[in-house]
């Protein structure tokens, strides 16, 4: 898992001197992919979870044949609040003994 934080920085100018005022904000969404469930000859099920981090976010899970993917899910929204939230989407049309990354 990455954590990102960012930083805002203001310049207010005044009277001809700069005043720097540097704010940190909030740590960036971040994702992290879970084990599959359910998984058949042609379906399974991806899981994993998802942090806000207070931020508008949405979500999917990418997957395919080869490590470029190629397919994805649809996308879904997550709440904007601050806690890790369990993110599930079901696959079907699976090609049978098939390795997907």
């Amino acid at each position: 898992m990455r954590h990102l934080r960012h930083a805002a920085v203001l310049v207010i100018v005044t009277g001809g001197a700069a005043i720097l005022v540097a704010a940190a904000l909030a740590a960036a969404p971040t994702a992290i992919t879970g084990t599959v469930s359910a998984a058949g000859g042609t379906t399974a099920t991806l899981n994993g979870t998802v942090n806000p981090a207070g931020a508008v976010t949405d979500w999917w899970f990418e997957y395919g044949t080869t490590k470029s993917y190629g397919s994805k899910t649809s996308t879904a929204a997550a709440s904007s609040g601050s806690a890790s939230l369990s993110a599930s989407k079901a696959l079907s049309g699976l090609a049978p003994a098939t390795t997907y990354h």
